[in-house]
């Protein structure tokens, strides 16, 4: 294949991988590449000491994408499925959303859905606001991924770069392909695969409802699952070793 030719060329002075498996496997064809961290994973390991606020709750956090009407459609799909949940606890649900993103849209399918904002009620986690239904709480938060990516168990997530992140901390996702652009079945398929397995593509709501509560319902199996992700993804300092390395190449001319 043509991006075997590229890399083997005396033209690509270094080849540096993202992770160590195919770091390893290229090694094996002969074809030197180098791994020194996960780039993705820098910054997104943010230790919230306010996690004890919600401790005693299930946890998931949604992550719908940014693309809009897409990242909607997943949020409607989503909250179809948290019906079908049948949990003893109550439920947090942390919703980041990007800068850009359309909160008036986003709250008016949550009352949509059937949730209340409750201006009474606060975790303290750094939501912007609070929606129950039942026994459900949505916690919303714009620019909140990096500060709640480590207080979820399990994610339900139809997104390319949040879900990888997501798995490199450990926790085990679901996701439940819709019909794209930016994230359908195949694209889906191939993640999984990708991450080992550590993240569940799911064929319809009742299904992805039944994979959720496992998860939340056993620890351990969530551990043995996320442990396939962080192993996939890797640890974080990729971007300063990549940064040291380009500015020594830049330095001696190579």
């Amino acid at each position: 294949p043509w991006e075997i030719f590229l890399m083997r060329s005396p033209r690509c002075k270094s080849l540096i991988m993202r992770d160590e498996i195919t770091t390893n496997n290229l090694n094996k064809k002969m074809i030197s590449a180098k791994y020194f961290g996960n780039p993705m994973m820098d910054f997104v390991d943010e230790k919230n000491e306010k996690l004890s606020n919600i401790i005693s709750f299930h946890r998931l956090i949604l992550i719908i994408g940014s693309r809009f009407p897409e990242a909607i459609k997943n949020l409607d799909m989503f909250l179809e499925c948290l019906e079908h949940l049948n949990l003893s606890n109550e439920l947090i649900i942390l919703l980041p959303l990007s800068i850009n993103a359309n909160v008036l849209t986003i709250k008016s399918h949550l009352t949509k859905n059937g949730y209340l904002e409750k201006n009474n009620i606060q975790f303290m986690v750094g939501e912007d606001s609070v929606w129950k239904k039942k026994n459900k709480y949505i916690l919303l938060g714009r620019s909140t991924f990096n500060q709640w990516a480590n207080m979820a168990c399990v994610g339900l997530s139809n997104a390319g770069t949040a879900t990888e992140q997501l798995v490199g901390l450990g926790i085990p996702c679901v996701s439940l392909p819709g019909k794209g652009p930016q994230f359908n079945f195949d694209f889906a398929k191939r993640q999984s695969r990708l991450l080992g397995g550590a993240v569940a593509v799911s064929k319809g709501y009742k299904n992805l409802a039944k994979q959720v509560e496992f998860l939340l319902n056993s620890e351990l199996d969530r551990e043995s699952i996320g442990l396939r992700g962080s192993k996939r993804m890797g640890p974080e300092g990729g971007s300063q070793s990549l940064a040291l390395i380009i500015a020594t190449k830049l330095s001696q001319g190579s």
